[in-house]
């Protein structure tokens, strides 16, 4: 696609759209006479599951890519080396619903034939187009590092797996598609969701997108093929992983500005195409967070903020108009909580936690959400640095790399939706914390129910696997009513190797408590962190 438009000039989490350049003859590094060319694969593999390998040949426009050879190589620090060679991939073809323009194989290697542990993937491919021959090593983007996948191999379950389910509660499939970006089709999405152990993923591609032409994507589309598409997608029954139907509308917060909003369980479209960078002369519909989230609990849905600590840049400002969450954003009455996380602990994390650490103490009750917001993005993000120059990588973020866990067992669409409704959330980039009446790490206590006034004491329970470190600290935190801030109510640190803890609270009713909640952070060999935080048990 070569159309004019402004969101080049902006960067996103992706697999790189590298085609389109701003008018035809405009210079571009960036830019091939060839398609994206792409390999991809899970970060870590649960106990007795295979490993799905993605092959991705995007922007074919009606010419066939000729896959003649894969291999692809497997290694491990002081093992032999294991080579995988296939002759033809045909049997691997994935049927999905841009099948003209783009090609998909999903190649599984046998879990029995895999090392235990850290492994190192370089796929090779043997590529004819337009009867050019060529070889590409995992990607064929100018500037990659073209550097090995990495996955870990576990011999455990997620920490904490028989107390809750884990999901990616904000991702992009190929309905997802613009200047800049695309995506993988929802049969990728589920083999490599279900080998990390995920049990759900929320499916929330942009309204702009969705009201697309299934073949230009440029060009809008009232009568809604693409989402009706998608939604067909969705109802299929066989998935293994459970698929939250959703959208991430495009509204106005109470600047007049545009900001994201992650519905989750709608059955209608919702229209939103302000900051879709497209030519809007047929939809130009403007909904503000209050009309949008209105319509959504209209059709028995939930909403939350998405990536609400995100701040705008200059190009996003001027051209698309992009605003910011503010507390009054925040406050909208049917809000169901907020997407704190998103792709990583870091700046976004700590604003968007304090927009929801400051809702709490006012009285409100928002869920807490993780999402990775990515689109593809298996092993590590790709995505355009310097428009027509360069691409970003970042082995921090990928699906599943932050995680929702929803306190309970129940993996059907209707039981998550409640579940996350009622409050029942963590998040997470590693080990197992709840918040509980008893010893019992299934005695769950964190939910928008209100915590009994004769309740005596509270139980942290925390569990973590050699994968993501041992116990380095857990901290308990309180609001007292009227009060503007929170207090350390419980705080211990870890010197000895432990990896599941189970630690209990006193509670002092002399004072009337407003909410409690944890925080827990393990530490790995190499000195990093991964953490993970409770929603709030509420008492008043």
């Amino acid at each position: 696609m070569e159309q004019q438009s402004i969101e080049y000039l902006l960067p996103f989490a992706l697999y790189a759209e590298t085609h389109f350049r701003f008018f035809r003859w405009m210079p571009s590094l960036l830019f091939k006479q060839c398609p994206e060319i792409l390999f991809d694969c899970p970060r870590r593999i649960d106990p007795q599951s295979d490993l799905p390998v993605t092959l991705i040949i995007n922007d074919t426009a009606g010419s066939t890519v000729n896959v003649n050879s894969v291999s692809i190589a497997v290694n491990q620090i002081g093992a032999t080396p294991l080579l995988f060679s296939f002759s033809s991939v045909d049997q691997f073809e994935v049927v999905h619903d841009f099948q003209k323009n783009q090609q998909v194989y999903i190649i599984l290697l046998k879990r029995e034939e895999l090392p235990d542990g850290i492994i190192f993937i370089n796929c090779k491919a043997g590529i004819t187009y337009k009867k050019h021959r060529f070889e590409i090593l995992n990607d064929n983007f100018f500037s990659s590092s073209n550097a090995p996948l990495t996955c870990f191999v576990s011999d455990k379950l997620l920490p904490g797996s028989c107390h809750c389910s884990y999901g990616d509660m904000h991702f992009h499939s190929q309905y997802s598609q613009s200047h800049v970006e695309f995506g993988p089709p929802l049969e990728a999405v589920d083999r490599t969701a279900r080998a990390s152990g995920l049990d759900f993923v929320a499916i929330t591609d942009h309204s702009y997108d969705l009201a697309c032409s299934m073949e230009n994507y440029l060009t809008e589309d009232l009568s809604l093929k693409r989402w009706n598409s998608l939604q067909k997608e969705l109802r299929k029954c066989n998935w293994s992983t459970t698929f939250l139907p959703g959208e991430e509308v495009s509204c106005l917060n109470n600047s007049g500005s545009v900001i994201h909003l992650c519905a989750i369980g709608i059955k209608d479209y919702i229209p939103g195409s302000m900051d879709g960078a497209r030519k809007k002369k047929l939809n130009k519909s403007e909904l503000t967070i209050k009309e949008t989230v209105a319509s959504i609990k209209n059709q028995g849905a939930i909403a939350y903020a998405a990536h609400p600590g995100s701040k705008k840049t200059i190009m996003q400002y001027i051209f698309l108009n992009r605003g910011i969450w503010t507390d009054t954003d925040i406050s909208e009455r049917d809000l169901c909580g907020v997407q704190a996380f998103n792709g990583s602990y870091k700046m976004s994390w700590e604003r968007a936690q304090k927009l929801w650490v400051d809702a709490l103490i006012r009285g409100q009750k928002l869920a807490l959400i993780a999402g990775n917001d990515a689109h593809g993005d298996f092993n590590r993000y790709r995505a355009i640095k310097v428009p027509f120059v360069s691409l970003l990588e970042n082995d921090k973020r990928y699906i599943g790399f932050g995680k929702t866990g929803v306190y309970s067992k129940d993996c059907m669409q209707t039981g998550l939706i409640d579940s996350i409704r009622s409050g029942r959330t963590f998040i997470t980039t590693g080990p197992f914390l709840s918040i509980c009446f008893s010893d019992d790490p299934s005695d769950c206590a964190v939910s928008f129910d209100k915590i009994p006034k004769c309740t005596e004491s509270l139980f942290v329970h925390a569990e973590s696997t050699e994968e993501f470190g041992v116990m380095q600290l857990v901290k308990a935190l309180i609001n007292y009513r009227n009060s503007a801030s929170e207090t350390v109510l419980f705080s211990k640190t870890y010197t000895d190797q432990t990896d599941t803890l189970c630690e209990q609270i006193t509670l002092d009713h002399e004072r009337e408590v407003n909410y409690i909640r944890a925080y827990a952070v393990t530490r790995l060999p190499d000195n990093s962190t991964r953490k993970a935080f409770t929603g709030a048990c509420y008492f008043h």
